[in-house]
């Protein structure tokens, strides 16, 4: 077994490297074993770690690296440490008690992880809109309906239309029948001449003014049933 690397110092075969060794490999491979002896850890753990960068195939660098590690708690790369010294040695004699103490490592690596932290409670109050409200919806406005006015009322145009002609045409009628006496020869009496010579104008005047008034009044209630 390797365990006694670490434990004495041993004959000065025991502080060699393997052949091949860079000479500043087994220098600091000598330098950490002599801390390693006198319980500085930590420094011990920083001279291997410079040997077996100048010499990474060393079955004695890995195994004093896992070592080393195993004291110091480091038990995620003392089990890498020691993985790698069973790569490095597959055949090594205590090849079964090292994979216990690997799976020893790692649970123990697994159990030195630190709780996941719990999600940060946000203390921020809830966000607010900018934008205002909108105001409540005014109620809809009926307008009632607006009647048109009634038609002005009124006679219209023809009432007066009849009455003018009738008076038009009883002044003509008059007229006629005086010339038709006279014509026969059987003359007029000088009251009855006087009756028609007074009634023609006045029944042309009547008809006249009954025309009139009618279209006068029919204007006046047309524009006011238009507006």
């Amino acid at each position: 077994m390797l365990i006694g690397l670490l434990a004495t110092a041993g004959s000065p075969e025991s502080l060699a490297l393997e052949p091949g060794a860079p000479a500043m490999a087994t220098q600091r491979y000598v330098l950490g074993r002599v801390a390693y002896g006198q319980g500085q850890f930590a420094e011990a753990l920083r001279e291997l770690e410079v040997a077996y960068a100048l010499f990474p195939t060393s079955v004695k660098l890995a195994y004093n690296l896992a070592r080393t590690n195993e004291r110091l708690e480091h038990w995620a790369e003392a089990a890498r440490y020691y993985r790698r010294y069973l790569e490095l040695a597959p055949t090594a004699p205590d090849h079964a008690e090292i994979t216990a103490i690997i799976s020893v490592m790692e649970r123990r690596a697994e159990a030195q992880q630190p709780a996941p932290a719990p999600a940060p409670v946000s203390t921020d109050p809830a966000p607010v809109s900018a934008e205002p409200a909108p105001p409540p919806s005014a109620p809809p406005v009926v307008v009632a309906p607006v009647e048109a006015p009634p038609p002005a009322s009124g006679p219209g145009l023809a009432p007066w239309l009849v009455v003018g002609g009738g008076v038009l045409l009883g002044g003509v009628a008059a007229g006629l029948y005086g010339y038709h006496e006279s014509e026969n020869g059987q003359g007029l009496s000088h009251d009855a001449h006087d009756r028609i010579t007074v009634l023609m104008p006045v029944t042309l005047g009547l008809s006249v003014a009954g025309i009139g008034g009618g279209l006068a009044w029919w204007w006046f209630t047309r524009d006011a049933a238009t507006e």
